[in-house]
């Protein structure tokens, strides 16, 4: 069965970036800007590596996608400034 060779990096990249933030996110109820920039970079880099140029495209839509359902959220009240950013970092990868 073939396998992604962007697989064995991105996954566990994407596990260290948000377990660090669930850490921060339970210990300091805060998700800090610096964790969701690390995480909105690396997301677009692994697309642009790992789908050439189309994907930073899709890295922008998810991106968007996932920013989007969660300002929605925000906006009534059920979520952070912190939230609405990292979601749309993880829509980026």
């Amino acid at each position: 069965m073939w396998t992604p060779p962007g697989l064995y990096v991105c996954v566990p990249m994407l596990l260290v970036l948000t377990g660090t933030a669930l850490t921060l996110d339970v210990r300091r109820n805060v998700l800090p800007n610096w964790l969701n920039v690390a995480l909105l970079v690396t997301g677009v880099a692994s697309q642009i590596v790992f789908a050439q140029w189309s994907g930073a495209w899709n890295a922008a839509t998810g991106f968007a996608v996932g920013f989007a359902i969660l300002l929605a959220m925000w906006l009534m009240g059920a979520a952070g400034g912190g939230d609405v950013k990292f979601m749309g970092a993880v829509g980026a990868w």
